[in-house]
């Protein structure tokens, strides 16, 4: 779980330092589909928690 929780903070860290979507189209998909699987590996509240953050910054960054 430690080194999830590490990838995890680390690709939602780049979302929040960023103005606009900081990675190509083909990156966004890939992350929209494997940041949510890999947050099962966390606490359920944890990984509810992350995904409510990943998203909201994902649509921070689509409608810059």
């Amino acid at each position: 779980p430690e080194a999830v929780r590490a990838e995890l903070y680390k690709i939602l860290a780049e979302a929040r330092a960023a103005q606009r979507l900081p990675w190509e189209p083909k990156t966004v998909l890939l992350y929209r589909t494997i940041f949510p699987q890999m947050t099962n590996w966390l606490p359920d509240d944890e990984g509810a928690q992350l995904r409510f953050e990943f998203e909201a910054e994902i649509k921070r960054l689509e409608a810059a």
